[in-house]
């Protein structure tokens, strides 16, 4: 899985970030739960990815149709370090114990 968060230089990229975060969210937990093999980890790894795909659906339909004039705003000194999860490149052949890592930072 490829992580590309975009730089934060205007209000639409803040919730491109946003959305992308999210989507990596829901990938991260949706590897670790199919990688438990505690059954009520896997559903409530599988419960918090819903919520993150939903917040990922939100972000952009509000990225989309109610931003306007406020989406080519720049913003400055705003790097985007401090707000990407240190994730490994390889989280698919990852083991359940770095996944369970992993959900926890995204």
């Amino acid at each position: 899985m490829h992580h590309d968060f975009p730089e934060l230089t205007t209000i639409g990229a803040l919730f491109r970030f946003a959305s992308r975060l999210e989507e990596t969210a829901c990938a991260v937990l949706e590897r670790a739960a199919s990688a438990t093999r505690d059954a009520a980890a896997a559903d409530q790894l599988q419960r918090f990815a819903v919520k993150h795909r939903r917040r990922a659906e939100e972000v952009d339909l509000a990225r989309r149709e109610k931003l306007n004039e406020t989406v080519l705003e720049p913003l400055m000194d705003m790097p985007n370090d401090p707000y990407v999860p240190a994730l490994t490149e390889g989280i698919e052949s990852a083991d359940a114990a770095a996944l369970l890592g992993a959900s926890l930072d995204v």
